[in-house]
């Protein structure tokens, strides 16, 4: 994929950023962006050996709300059965029309 060699895998902003502007989950991807600083913070140390401090709860707590309900989205978009190992996605269309599921901000 081209995103992976332009922009790694843990970049967020830059994986969001390469989503067409017709993508109507676009700005709800976006909205993750500020985790790309914790994927990689949490499993390294700096040079002095110290771990980034974690987000606040209120901060963690809104993330995992945003997160469920996109997952909510994708299952009803993809069509995908999350109760079976060997589910396999319904739909495969991507985000493009209004009455694709996109979650309000």
């Amino acid at each position: 994929m081209e995103w992976r060699a332009t922009a790694g895998n843990h970049q967020i902003d830059r994986m969001t950023a390469v989503l067409p502007s017709d993508c109507v989950i676009k700005s709800n991807l976006e909205e993750f962006s500020p985790l790309t600083v914790y994927s990689t913070g949490f499993r390294y140390p700096t040079a002095s050996g110290k771990v980034m401090k974690a987000p606040d709860e209120d901060v963690t707590r809104k993330w995992i709300e945003q997160a469920t309900e996109l997952v909510t989205v994708f299952v009803r978009h993809f069509q995908v059965d999350v109760t079976n190992d060997d589910a396999v996605a319904g739909s495969t269309s991507p985000f493009r029309s209004k009455d694709c599921g996109k979650i309000d901000p």
